[in-house]
């Protein structure tokens, strides 16, 4: 099945009208996620140039501006870039397609799919299209949900007698770490560095029925990360490094 970009857009912009900063995420899970980047950029020079590819409404582009003042953000919703040049106007923020990107090859010394890896059922293109416009030395940063990780085996694989596809497109499906690693050395990407993380909260899970369950999965979630060889396998979101 290919990607849908046509209810791609239609979900996300309804989102964005409607709950203007949607994430599913909490501010904490950023705050972790900006934690895990910075580990990997304390020998890059100031002012680096930044893409956050997959950017939505700026939840997680707003926390760039920290590193530098040289921060792009784009994403396939019109309604939420609107959005994002409202609240964050010193970012560049752009409608683009990720498998077609405007910039010129070898423009950004970082560049990040947030969350967005796991929309794709072939990481090729994508992954393709980053190392295009990486420079020499660059650093690809991704954060996608784990196919390893109970919550998300049960509740977000599509195969599952579990799986609900609200608060979802129909694109996504959480990922593992094995094809996420194959796809990356295809692309021959140098120091490639795939492991997975816990202690990520949710603010909301999509199916208010099951809304009762964001406390027991934040709780678990967190009991699995105090375990680090369990949470290195089957941790709730996969983190991604690699070099160009």
């Amino acid at each position: 099945m290919t990607q849908n970009k046509k209810k791609e857009i239609i979900f996300f912009d309804e989102l964005a009208e409607k709950k203007h900063e949607f994430s599913a995420l909490s501010e904490k899970c950023f705050e972790r996620l900006f934690s895990e980047l910075s580990k990997s950029l304390i020998k890059k020079p100031k002012n680096i140039k930044i893409l956050d590819l997959g950017c939505g409404t700026g939840n997680f582009t707003k926390k760039l501006s920290l590193l530098s003042d040289q921060i792009y953000g784009c994403d396939i919703s019109p309604k939420s870039i609107e959005r994002a040049k409202y609240l964050y106007p010193k970012i560049k923020f752009s409608v683009q397609d990720i498998k077609k990107l405007s910039f010129e090859n070898n423009s950004f010394d970082v560049i990040i799919f947030s969350g967005v890896l796991h929309h794709f059922n072939n990481l090729y293109e994508p992954l393709k299209e980053a190392k295009r416009i990486l420079k020499k030395d660059g650093l690809i940063f991704s954060y996608d949900p784990n196919l390893k990780n109970p919550f998300f085996w049960l509740y977000r694989r599509k195969n599952s007698l579990f799986y609900s596809k609200k608060g979802v497109t129909e694109n996504e499906e959480p990922l593992k770490q094995k094809e996420i690693e194959n796809m990356m050395k295809l692309h021959n990407f140098n120091n490639i560095d795939i492991y997975a993380i816990s202690n990520m909260p949710m603010k909301s899970i999509g199916d208010k029925k099951l809304s009762f369950l964001i406390l027991f999965y934040n709780y678990a979630d967190y009991l699995l990360n105090i375990v680090p060889f369990i949470r290195n396998s089957i941790g709730s979101f996969l983190i991604t490094k690699g070099q160009k």
